[in-house]
């Protein structure tokens, strides 16, 4: 969702999948293929994110060094928020294009989808389809 606004670069796509996902752990080569950036723009990156306390490490697995979002950060908290923004931002976006969206229906299907027969049935029976939507909206 970040990179919507901010761009798609390499930094805003590694703090947008780590924010998008703040309980997981992940190795350097999940965060490149999650963030979809190259393994040694991770490398470079990661260090910088740790320095600002936006990263945490977390535990080894082997030899494998695993890391995740520095939840307690209170920039990673305001990203996360604006994350949340956003992504209800689109759900309202794409609820009123849904709504808007027309659906070209001969007059046959309609009454058969609305058990109408008649012009005036047909009126009353889209009213009340019209207010049920609006209420539910």
């Amino acid at each position: 969702m970040l990179t919507k606004i901010f761009g798609s670069s390499p930094r805003v796509k590694l703090i947008d999948y780590l924010v998008a996902h703040p309980w997981e752990e992940f190795s350097k080569t999940q965060l490149a293929e999650g963030a979809q950036i190259t393994r040694p723009t991770v490398y470079k990156l990661l260090s910088s994110l740790i320095q600002e306390k936006l990263v945490i490490k977390t535990k080894k697995v082997g030899n494998i060094q695993l890391y995740q979002t520095n939840r307690k950060s209170p920039i990673i908290k305001h990203i996360s928020s604006l994350q949340s923004l956003l992504a209800d931002m689109e759900v309202d976006k794409q609820k009123k294009n849904s709504i808007n969206e027309q659906t070209n229906i001969s007059e046959a299907e309609l009454d058969e989808l609305l058990g109408t027969d008649d012009d005036a049935s047909r009126i009353l029976k889209t009213k009340e389809v019209l207010h049920v939507l609006k209420v539910n909206k």
